[in-house]
């Protein structure tokens, strides 16, 4: 009885046994499939299969020992170490086994993984094959000096057909769109834009002689603001003089869009030139910073400038009537006087003061409080003066509106403005300083164009 307890023990400790190391077996296989590593069951080929059964064997029928030492602990501690040395060695070739194969995997992953491809050269593609519109990093307007892209070479440049169209390409695009006369246009809307509405208002041929030498009056009347001596000033002015002469002569004109567009009007109409010097000339007396003497001489200067354009202009019109310059002349007198008005405070600010020494000694106005924008009753009185010459002149010009030519109006309408200003001077008690005089009239368009339709000024 005794002896079957022991043999039903035994077995059952080596079933226990095996069953361990099946479930070991079993799970080292799954861990290598499960990481590629590809270990070999014990059926599988390259595999002999026995060091499992022998351990089996070995655990399911132990040797035989003598019962009576079989609970002792020396007979005990003797088979459980015979059990680990057999199951080491059961597991050495398996070890082994796997040791190899992922030595193997490791060196066939890396024999066969593709070398490194060298990074492609830039090359230019044949300029034959090239479409000859590409647009070069992104931009389609072909701008030069466009730095290229990572992801795409540059293709050189479509070759030009003539020596021109190379040197229109070495401009930048903006500055190849603009024309002179287009040019001109920006420029007087941009400083002078009550004159840019009323240009827009007058014929195509009148429009660009128009436009043209009101581009030149800009150039002329900001020398002094951007110059920094008498000196430079007249040398820029000297500059516009000969400019001027030689677009009249059509030749040696420099390359300055509105000397281009000067020398594009000469080519096609018959201006007289006396008109555009007097218009520099005036500009260079101002460069002295000095006010005007008497109310005739702001007149004269008025003559000399504002009517001098509008002469031009009725030329471009190929109007030619002794009524028509005459009331020009009255139009551009009044121009004259409402804008050394508007100007007073701007001039004031920069400490310059133009105002008719006559009227200003007449009413005692004291200089410094002009320039410190000071409105006292004296120089009320002056403003008064004067606003009241420009509207003679207006109602001067407007009294021979029946008897002038068609197309007149349309160039005198400057004095449109004119009266709206002196409108507004009257309500604002003629304060030069008054905020709302240096203010732009919304409704002024729709005031020119009415005029022009109705053929009034």
């Amino acid at each position: 009885m005794f002896a079957r307890a022991t043999r039903f023990a035994a077995s059952s400790s080596a079933s226990m046994t095996l069953r361990s190391t099946v479930i070991l077996r079993d799970t080292l296989v799954r861990s290598s499939e499960a990481t590629g590593l590809g270990l070999p069951g014990p059926c599988a080929p390259g595999h002999d299969g026995r060091s499992m059964v022998t351990v089996a064997q070995s655990l399911a029928h132990p040797p035989s020992r003598p019962s009576s030492s079989f609970w002792s602990s020396s007979s005990s501690s003797s088979s459980m170490s015979s059990s680990i040395k057999a199951v080491n060695a059961s597991m050495a070739p398996m070890s082994l086994s796997v040791a190899r194969l992922h030595a193997k995997t490791m060196h066939s992953s890396t024999s066969s993984a593709p070398p490194p491809k060298p990074e492609p050269t830039t090359k230019h593609p044949d300029s034959s094959k090239v479409p000859p519109f590409i647009a070069v990093s992104g931009s389609a307007s072909g701008t030069p000096n466009a730095q290229p892209t990572a992801s795409a070479p540059t293709p050189p440049p479509p070759p030009q057909a003539t020596s021109s169209a190379t040197e229109t390409s070495s401009q930048p695009s903006s500055a190849r769109a603009v024309t002179p006369e287009q040019y001109c246009m920006d420029l007087v809307k941009k400083n002078d834009y009550e004159h840019y509405l009323e240009t827009l208002l007058l014929p195509k041929r009148a429009r660009d002689v128009s436009f043209a030498v009101r581009a030149l009056n800009v150039e002329v009347a900001r020398v002094s603001d951007v110059t920094t001596s008498k000196h430079a000033g007249r040398i820029r002015l000297q500059f516009w003089l000969d400019a001027v002469a030689a677009a009249a002569k059509q030749q040696g004109t420099p390359h300055h869009p509105v000397a281009q567009a000067l020398q594009n009007v000469y080519k096609t109409q018959k201006l007289t030139s006396r008109w555009v010097s007097r218009l520099i000339e005036e500009r260079t007396k101002l460069l002295d910073d000095k006010p005007f003497g008497t109310l005739q001489d702001v007149e004269t200067y008025g003559e000399n400038t504002y009517s001098g354009l509008l002469y031009l202009t009725l030329e471009s019109m190929g109007i030619q009537s002794i009524q028509a310059d005459h009331a020009a002349s009255h139009v551009g007198k009044a121009e004259a006087i409402v804008t050394l008005l508007r100007a007073t405070p701007a001039n004031a600010s920069n400490r310059r003061v133009y105002l008719p020494m006559e009227l200003t000694a007449k009413h005692g106005v004291v200089q410094e409080d002009v320039v410190r924008g000071v409105n006292t009753k004296a120089l009320q009185e002056v403003a008064y003066e004067l606003a009241s010459s420009a509207h003679v002149h207006l109602q001067t010009a407007q009294a021979m509106a029946a008897d002038l030519p068609a197309g007149t109006a349309k160039v005198l309408l400057p004095a449109v403005p004119c009266a709206e200003f002196l409108e507004r001077i009257q309500q604002a008690d003629f304060n030069l300083f008054e905020p709302s005089l240096q203010q732009r009239n919304p409704m002024l368009p729709f005031s020119l164009f009415k005029h022009s339709w109705r053929k009034t000024f």
